[in-house]
């Protein structure tokens, strides 16, 4: 499906919203998503939230064109994403992040490769992973290693990020981005996130319910469908999925430390 890609006209802006209208999606006998109907603001950052299998990765994977919807249309801009390429709209940062087997400036400069020496590093300052390279034997110039193997998960996870922060895509797709990453890192890169540049649009699925607190608007998804919405402190309110999910996360930190 994607070979059809390459000769779609590019879009290389977003200027208001995304839609999801009456979206589903079934692979093979599988149903994965129905009658997903959402909307996503240009500068809003959104959490996606809800046991694994729910369909949060499929509802990123519909957006970014890996897939197409069975039914319904996603519009971003009202433009249905069908109809051209909106890939270069969004940058995503997984669990896994791909590295080369080149300098680690050369794996930061695949999202930017204009990027100058100060937004390298003010990226990878916010990234909490400019220290760690400026220890390594030779800084920037260091090379990274088939696969990134010389370097922990949570440095991996780092220079993804930082690599996200210098890309100049609007629209930042966080999917468990912080998985691999110490506590206080995390909060570090949370709060980073917090305070990006407000015409990035930020979309973070995760598990760590306490990384989204501060967000605009919070997805709760089960079975393929989104059972509950609103900001942190409306979904504690209604005191359904949400607020079950948030004090088992609380009481299990609570334990832990």
């Amino acid at each position: 499906e994607n070979d059809n890609k390459e000769s779609l006209i590019q879009i290389n802006q977003f200027d208001n919203e995304i839609c999801f209208k009456d979206v589903s999606f079934k692979y093979k006998d599988d149903i994965n998503l129905q009658n997903i109907n959402l909307k996503i603001t240009k500068g809003q950052k959104i959490g996606i939230v809800g046991e694994s299998g729910s369909g949060k990765s499929t509802l990123i994977e519909l957006l970014l064109q890996f897939y197409s919807a069975s039914d319904g249309e996603i519009l971003i801009d009202n433009q249905n994403i069908d109809s051209a390429d909106f890939r270069s709209l969004f940058t995503l940062v997984t669990q896994d992040v791909m590295l080369f087997n080149d300098t680690i400036l050369n794996n930061l400069l695949l999202g930017n490769n204009t990027a100058t020496k100060k937004e390298i590093e003010t990226a990878t300052k916010a990234a909490h992973i400019h220290q760690i390279i400026e220890n390594c034997e030779n800084g920037y110039n260091t090379i990274i290693g088939a696969g990134g193997n010389n370097l922990s998960g949570g440095e991996k996870q780092r220079i993804g990020i930082a690599r996200a922060l210098l890309s100049n895509a609007p629209i930042l797709v966080f999917d468990e981005p912080t998985s691999s990453l110490d506590s206080e890192t995390n909060d570090y890169v949370n709060k980073t996130l917090d305070s990006l540049d407000e015409t990035k649009t930020i979309i973070t699925i995760t598990h760590k319910l306490n990384s989204i607190e501060e967000y605009d608007h919070i997805f709760v998804m089960k079975n393929g469908t989104i059972i509950e919405q609103g900001s942190h402190q409306f979904l504690l309110n209604k005191c359904g999925v949400y607020k079950k999910l948030y004090e088992i996360q609380t009481l299990k930190s609570y334990h832990e430390s």
